[in-house]
């Protein structure tokens, strides 16, 4: 095999593995900072419907433009046990 030959193959290998690696690049999860996503909470009530229930507000704040929240990428989970 000629050396032209193999320079032409070994850049056809790199130009292929370029691509891969930009399209898997390109495919990584966008994960946002820990500064621009807040949740912040209030107790409302210790009563609520005349019952010995709290009432609780959550507020949760995405101050990134490049992450969307939606159903499928974030989940809230809260418990507070009584004392």
């Amino acid at each position: 095999m000629s050396n032209i030959n193999k320079l032409s193959k070994m850049k056809h290998r790199i130009l292929f593995f370029s691509v891969v690696l930009i399209f898997f690049a390109g495919c990584t999860p966008k994960i946002p900072d820990s500064g621009e996503i807040s949740l912040k909470w209030e107790m409302v009530s210790n009563e609520y419907a005349e019952t010995p229930q709290a009432k609780a507000k959550f507020y949760l704040e995405n101050k990134s433009s490049n992450f969307t929240l939606n159903d499928k990428n974030w989940a809230l989970f809260f418990c507070q046990l009584p004392r």
